[in-house]
């Protein structure tokens, strides 16, 4: 029995109506084939053009006869093909149902060398030449085709933007950047980190020209992809036989992400979101300049297809360096920094995209240190309005401190109170802390932090008033501060006596006059 399906799968692919679809669905095809390789101890079933010619030398060296297993072989095919036909059937059904079932069938097959270790076997299960026309090289490996696959995800991002190269070793990005022209681009990904680009994978958005390829050829590298090639480019990339060239095709790509996952699967949407200007928002007072927000969308477009946890430093549309694949967000922005030292990047003004969580403003205050800001700092209200929006603390209780902290802390007010002792505003002056048990041991030292690293108004003494007992965190805290930062004065009271009483003690103690007052309920 020989079966020839109605083409579902063609019909689908060339963007036929949904009538000419439907009418393409076979009936008495699929049942022929499935009667037939159920009585395969009695009869053939061929199920697939692609059979044909094996089917004829087996009749022609086997004087018409076919053996048992052969029969069997030809019938697990047939169901293969039934199946395969079904599921394509059921997907195209359920893509708008969303029915909770994963079919997948996929018959294009590439047996590799071996998988991402040599006792591994592998495979590649797909049709690698709708995406790729493939011009020169050895054939792909395992790991070849995940730093390819890693290679398209992160170029995709650039589609429309300028000129952009990239190169990417073990899925990751290690030089990424945007020119006028791709052999400028070239050049500056090259300069992010030329050790690690030996045996990369280098992609583009624009053609490769002949220039660009002279500077490419020098470099050991194991493929390239690019939308197309000059003729004299190619004559020079391939000077070397097994290096893998290119071309990619606009194809369009699957949107669901699947892996395994213990006994069955993981699915989720492809992440195809890429950030723009209209997704930011801002939680410091100041907004970035624009160059700074267009380096950001940059850094965030890379930080997306970098392993967790990442910190990504970039500047003028170059990547500088990147901590990829670390336990803490902390040890991820050390590595970065120490990377792009090590190239002699300078990183003041440089900005920062990370995909972890800041609970603490560590890495924020480590970049800071490094120069890595646009002169914009966050300040105790941003933290403050941060704090309410994520609900670590409620409105009322907000707005209680918020109050305060506006007739205490009011940084014009206490500038106008200096501007009367002296015009410079740099006079010196003392600040009073009192500090309680139950404070957040946290907190505590970024508000000693702010206080001493303040850029507009220096105090020239710190007075501190422990009132009560205190938890071990806030105790350590101000051992390690009081070494810092030469804390001029640490006042002990054995009970808590309030906070008008410690202002009292610590006012007393202090060398200089009180310049600022307070309510006295505050």
């Amino acid at each position: 029995v020989i079966v020839d399906l109605y083409p579902f799968e063609k019909t689908l692919q060339s963007g036929a109506s949904d009538q000419d679809i439907i009418e393409k669905i076979d009936i008495g095809g699929i049942s022929l084939i499935r009667a037939a390789a159920k009585n395969f101890e009695d009869v053939l079933c061929i199920s697939s053009m692609n059979d044909y010619s094996e089917l004829l030398d087996i009749l022609t060296e086997q004087n018409g006869k076919t053996t048992l297993q052969q029969r069997k072989r030809f019938a697990t095919k047939a169901f293969l093909t039934s199946s395969h036909y079904d599921t394509a059937i059921f997907n195209y059904f359920n893509e708008n149902e969303g029915l909770d079932n994963l079919k997948i069938s996929e018959n294009n097959h590439i047996s590799l060398r071996y998988g991402e270790n040599p006792h591994q076997k592998g495979s590649f299960f797909g049709n690698f030449d709708d995406i790729f026309i493939k011009l020169a090289g050895k054939e792909l490996s395992y790991n070849n085709l995940l730093d390819v696959d890693a290679a398209v995800s992160l170029m995709n991002e650039f589609t429309n933007d300028q000129p952009t190269f990239a190169i990417l070793k073990h899925n990751n990005a290690c030089g990424v950047a945007t020119r006028p022209t791709i052999k400028e681009a070239y050049e500056t990904a090259l300069a992010c980190d030329p050790v690690s680009a030996f045996g990369g994978i280098l992609i583009a958005n624009r053609e490769i020209d002949s220039p660009t390829a002279e500077l490419i050829n020098s470099l050991f590298f194991e493929v390239i992809i690019a939308p197309s090639y000059e003729e004299n480019a190619l004559t020079i990339l391939k000077n070397k036989k097994n290096r893998i060239i290119l071309i990619q095709k606009e194809a369009k790509l699957p949107q669901k992400s699947i892996r395994t996952c213990l006994n069955g699967y993981l699915v989720q949407d492809k992440d195809l979101k890429t950030d723009e200007i209209s997704d930011i928002t801002y939680v410091t007072t100041e907004k970035p300049s624009e160059s700074a927000l267009e380096d950001l969308l940059f850094a965030s477009k890379i930080c997306k297809h970098t392993k967790s946890n990442t910190i990504v430093l970039a500047k003028n549309k170059q990547l500088l360096a990147s901590g990829t694949g670390q336990t803490s967000r902390v040890d991820a922005l050390k590595q970065a920094i120490e990377k792009a030292k090590e190239f002699n990047f300078s990183l003041k003004n440089a900005v920062m995209a990370s995909d972890a969580f800041f609970p603490f403003p560590d890495c924020v205050e480590i970049a800071n240190n490094e120069g890595i800001t646009d002169g914009n700092m966050a300040t105790a209200e941003d933290l403050g309005d941060y704090l309410l929006k994520n609900g670590k603390v409620s409105e009322e209780e907000y707005n209680k401190n918020q109050s305060k902290a506006e007739k205490i802390l009011n940084k014009e007010s206490i500038l106008e109170e200096i501007g009367k002792i002296d015009s410079r505003n740099h006079v010196p002056f003392s600040v009073i802390i009192s500090v309680y048990k139950n404070d957040n041991a946290v907190f505590f030292s970024r508000a000693l932090d702010s206080i001493t690293e303040s850029q507009t108004i220096i105090p020239n003494e710190i007075v501190l008033v422990v009132d009560g007992p205190i938890s071990k965190e806030i105790e350590d805290v101000i051992s390690e501060y009081t070494k810092k930062y030469g804390i001029f004065k640490v006042i002990r009271l054995k009970k808590n006596v309030g906070l008008g009483k410690a202002l009292k003690l610590a006012i007393e103690n202090s060398t200089y006059e009180l310049i600022a007052r307070m309510d006295s309920d505050d």
